[in-house]
């Protein structure tokens, strides 16, 4: 039986971070969060995720710098990044990194879904 793809959603706002953890658990997703961009920088380097979505607005580090200090593709490139704002700035510099994958909060959850698909097909 194939494992389940793994999911490493950070976000500081824990209701959001509890509400997308039992969506994508519903989904078949095995699912791991964080809260801060330094945890998140651990995690990514320690396992190997499928997908990792990232609010760029983190405590410690936001994830433009959480991916900089990371720089490496096999990482880089499985990531969605979210924003409360649209930032042309932010989208430029996460492309530089690798990145493949930009949603604006509020989200839609058939967005989402379909974003970890396309990268999770990219395998």
């Amino acid at each position: 039986m194939e494992a389940k793809p793994k999911i490493l959603f950070v976000d500081d706002d824990s209701s959001l971070k509890r509400i997308l953890e039992k969506i994508l658990q519903d989904e078949g997703y095995n699912v791991d969060v964080a809260s801060d961009g330094n945890t998140a920088k651990e995690k990514l380097l320690l396992h190997d995720y499928d997908v990792a979505i990232l609010d760029n607005n983190l405590p410690g580090m936001n994830a433009i710098d959480v991916l900089k200090e990371i720089n490496h593709p096999d990482v880089t490139e499985k990531v969605i990044m979210i924003t409360a704002v649209n930032e042309d700035e932010l989208a430029r510099e996460g492309k530089k990194l690798g990145v493949r994958e930009f949603l604006a909060k509020p989200f839609d959850m058939d967005k989402v879904i379909s974003s970890i698909q396309r990268i999770h097909s990219l395998k």
